[in-house]
This record gives C-alpha cells, sequence and structure tokens, in this order.
C-alpha cells in the first residue's frame, strides 16, 4: 500500500512540475498525435543522447500530414541536461500526452525539476514522412 502511495505521489509531483509551450500556428489539431506517443516514448527511453543532442521520428497519418519537429523528424527528443544521459519514458509520455491535448498545433514541454531534463517536442506538418527527413 505504501508502496502504491509514493507512485501516485510522485506520478502527481511530476504532472505538477511540467513546463509546457505550445505553437501558435501550423496544422491542427495535433490530438491527433497522441495515438504516436507510447511508440514514440518506448522507443526513445533507452537510448542515451549526448548533451545538446536529439533524437526524432515521423509519423504518416492516413490523411497524409505528419507530425514533424522543425529539425529532426515528427517527435522529438532534446537533451538539455548537463552530461550523456537517457529520457524517461514516463516523462516523455506525460509532457507529449499534454502537449497534444492542451496545444492546437503542437508544442514542447519537460518536467522543470527533472534530472535528466529532457525537452520533449511535437509538431504537424503536411506532407509524408521520407528517408531524408
Amino acid at each position: 500500500m505504501f508502496i502504491k502511495l509514493v507512485f501516485i505521489a510522485n506520478l502527481l509531483a511530476v504532472a505538477l512540475a511540467q513546463n509546457i509551450t505550445c505553437l501558435t500556428g501550423g496544422y491542427a489539431p495535433a490530438t491527433q498525435c497522441t495515438q504516436f506517443v507510447n511508440t514514440f516514448c518506448d522507443a526513445v527511453d533507452p537510448e542515451s543522447l549526448r548533451l545538446k543532442n536529439s533524437n526524432g521520428r515521423c509519423f504518416n497519418l492516413a490523411n497524409g500530414n505528419r507530425y514533424s519537429s522543425p529539425h529532426l523528424g515528427d517527435f522529438m527528443a532534446f537533451n538539455t541536461y548537463q552530461d550523456n544521459a537517457s529520457p524517461s519514458g514516463t516523462n516523455c509520455k506525460s509532457i507529449l500526452e499534454n502537449v497534444t491535448k492542451q496545444c492546437k498545433y503542437g508544442g514542447n514541454g519537460k518536467i522543470t525539476d527533472a534530472s535528466p531534463a529532457y525537452t520533449f517536442v511535437v509538431d504537424v506538418n503536411v506532407g509524408p514522412c521520407n528517408i531524408n527527413i
């Protein structure tokens, strides 16, 4: 029982410590991105990213739109911490789920007191994914 309470307390603390920035224009709705959050975050979680490096992935939609960050692909995890460290899959999912729900055009966010600190991004764009992204 105590472990469950600690786990719930940790989830609440993570939810309260989020810093989310929404894009003010682009393609919408970003809520379509929610279907890809777990796939992206589960894939990026075990990877260790060097300081100031990022990892991204593009997902195609049936209507021909795609979700893309401005630089690397669709969803992105950017290492803003002070050393090489793996991103948290739990933090990734929490941030990206909230970004897709709260931000019409997508956006980015991070857990402000998390160690390691990662910024997670989702951005809706038009066009299919390709290998040159």
